[in-house]
């Protein structure tokens, strides 16, 4: 029995009677109706202050908030948070290419996923994928939640739109984690790949190296939640 065989077995049994059952091909079947019949999509984008986009793949929620100049986080202004230039993140990441790193038109965009799961790998999905760039000074934040798994493709496509838009992308620990999630959902709908030419800045590595110098930093590694 070849390989081929062996799978169709397994994804479809033989009957008791021992006659195998007709042969199931094994190719990728969205699930779709299942679940989206019960999800009113449009009624939990207004519980959330949210709206639904539209694309070739279905529909998606997605939540914007948006966090003014002047508001504070902690004790800085939002607005003061803003790098302009390539050259202050350098100083953390020598590899980054120097001057005119955030071009005209373009955004520096950080991203982070909540997922069901932290082993990573083809069964590991983002539910939350949020993204957060600055805009006249001020922090635009979007969100894109998944309701259902037939609704993934929506949102994965919605996803890689706003994602064509940044000339660098910033995460933490988003190279190991983060980033390669993504593309594995992406390959396995065999979607395009909007990552694969984008400069990224993942915050981790430079992080464990100034705050491992502090006195009494002993344990500079990530944790689950941070």
């Amino acid at each position: 029995m070849d390989l081929t065989s062996r799978l169709r077995s397994i994804v479809r049994p033989a009957s008791p009677g021992g006659a195998s059952s007709q042969p199931r091909e094994l190719t990728y079947e969205p699930d779709t109706g299942r679940y989206e019949a019960s999800i009113d999509l449009d009624r939990v984008a207004d519980a959330l202050g949210g709206r639904v986009v539209t694309n070739g793949f279905g529909r998606a929620l997605v939540v914007d908030r948006r966090y003014e100049s002047d508001r504070f986080h902690g004790s800085r202004r939002v607005g003061e948070c803003e790098v302009a230039d390539g050259d202050t993140l350098r100083l953390l990441d020598p590899t980054l290419p120097p001057n005119g790193l955030i071009d005209t038109g373009e955004r520096t965009l950080f991203v982070d996923l909540e997922t069901t799961g932290l082993s990573g790998g083809a069964g590991t999905v983002a539910f939350l994928v949020g993204c957060g760039w600055f805009d006249m000074g001020a922090f635009q934040v979007r969100q894109f939640l998944l309701t259902s798994y037939a609704s993934e493709r929506a949102l994965l496509d919605a996803v890689a739109d706003c994602f064509d838009a940044a000339s660098l992308l910033v995460t933490y620990n988003g190279k190991t984690f983060d980033v390669p999630v993504m593309e594995t959902r992406w390959m396995f709908h065999r979607m395009r790949m909007p990552l694969e030419s984008v400069r990224h800045f993942d915050m981790l590595h430079p992080a464990r190296r100034l705050w491992r110098a502090r006195e009494g930093a002993s344990d500079s590694r990530l944790r689950d939640g941070a």
